[in-house]
């Protein structure tokens, strides 16, 4: 068969059988923690596989996972860092910088301390 995807768009494969037991997978919701959740369910076993990105939901939706609205600050687009990933990287405001890398996904923020004489 002849992929005609352009380079980079390849289409993803979903599973079809089970890893478990080989049965055949099912599309299905199901509900964890009050959110409802899409995933492949063996009609067999009854395991039951999630995307990366439900799995993701899911921990944001359930408050597992920091995330933050974006507000309009200024003529700025701005988000609020949780106190705990401040602690974790010793980020010091009005002092360290921060470094912005456009992913295929996303977006990835780079820490940059100012000055060595950190203690």
């Amino acid at each position: 068969m002849h992929n005609t995807d352009p380079p980079g768009k390849e289409k993803k494969m979903k599973p079809t059988t089970c890893y478990r037991c080989g049965a055949r997978l099912k599309q299905a919701k199901v509900k964890m923690e009050g959110v409802e959740l899409k995933c492949l369910r063996c009609q067999e076993c009854g395991e039951e596989l999630f995307t990366a990105g439900e799995m993701l939901r899911y921990e944001v939706l359930t408050g597992k996972s920091p995330a933050r609205k974006f507000f309009t600050a200024g003529n700025s687009v701005a988000i609020r860092i949780p106190a705990s990933i401040v602690k974790k990287k010793e980020i010091r405001p009005g002092k360290d910088l921060a470094v912005f890398d456009v992913m295929p996904k996303g977006l990835l923020i780079k820490v940059i301390h100012t000055d060595e004489d950190r203690s």
